[in-house]
């Protein structure tokens, strides 16, 4: 089965609530902690991505994955407190607000040849037929960047075991404060280079 590779900003209006749906179904371990409301939490976070940094893969125009590129000019994701607390009230709508802009909004430190990969996920239905893997590798040999880095958590082996198959080494892994409440015990950073070089990586 071949994929298609898009980026949102190509698509029409209407696949925001496919590349949510996707976000969501691939993070709701995560994202189910402000409300276990699937559909709400949906229809509540379409229109929170970047076009521009995010690359689907596609199948009869159906969104079968993505993922984003965030840069040190650019991050994949804009949380707005308003819109957050229309969509599932003031007070959730400000937690998730708070949550997502910590983790999504803050710049981040690389420098201009550098890309970090946020939010790879595959859809429902096409989950281990190589869709993440058509994206990384796609990304990898069109983009201008030298090297590419990406964060996974310890307990998603099955994606780290993957991101090491596609030649991503880990550099660094940093402990969760709270691994109970949260469901992991340390983020794991890899990285992958187009050519080797030294180069600096700030501390998370």
């Amino acid at each position: 089965m071949k994929w298609q590779i898009k980026r949102m900003s190509q698509c029409d209006n209407s696949i925001q609530i496919q590349v949510a749906t996707v976000f969501v179904d691939g993070f709701y371990q995560h994202l189910s902690l402000f409300g276990q409301n699937r559909l709400k939490l949906i229809q509540g976070l379409q229109h929170i991505f970047v076009p521009e940094t995010c690359y689907l893969a596609l199948y009869q125009q159906t969104v079968v994955g993505m993922l984003c590129c965030s840069t040190n000019q650019t991050r994949c994701m804009k949380i707005d407190r308003a819109d957050m607390m229309q969509s599932f009230g003031r007070l959730r709508g400000l937690l998730i607000y708070l949550a997502l802009h910590r983790e999504f909004n803050q710049p981040l430190l690389y420098d201009s040849q550098s890309v970090y990969i946020e939010n790879v996920a595959t859809a429902l239905d096409y989950r281990n037929q190589g869709v993440a893997s058509t994206l990384l590798n796609y990304i990898f040999e069109q983009l201008p960047y030298q090297r590419y880095l990406l964060e996974v958590v310890d307990t998603n082996q099955k994606a780290y075991q993957l991101y090491q198959k596609l030649g991503y080494q880990e550099y660094q892994r940093i402990f969760e404060k709270f691994p109970e409440k949260m469901g992991f015990n340390s983020k794991i950073y890899m990285k992958k280079e187009k050519r080797q070089e030294n180069f600096y990586v700030p501390t998370a």
